[in-house]
């Protein structure tokens, strides 16, 4: 589970990297025995979908927190 900014940022760029990992696999299909391939691409779709589900989570949470942050300073007349 995402806790901060910091993790938030560091699970952006981990899912970029595994989405690039999924096109080089798809790339080099060919070369791979099917059960090869499809191990590869099922782990690496596992994980990309879990760190989808946290940033979603995350970014949910955060939402929660912060409903009207900008509007809280204006005032209704």
């Amino acid at each position: 589970m995402i806790q901060n900014k910091h993790q938030y940022q560091v699970t952006q760029n981990k899912l970029k990297e595994l989405e690039q990992g999924l096109v080089e696999l798809l790339k080099i299909k060919e070369t791979l025995r099917p059960r090869q391939f499809d191990a590869r691409k099922n782990s690496l779709s596992g994980m990309i979908k879990t760190l989808k589900q946290e940033i979603v989570e995350y970014e949910s949470l955060r939402k929660q927190q912060n409903p009207n942050q900008r509007n809280r300073y204006l005032t209704t007349e």
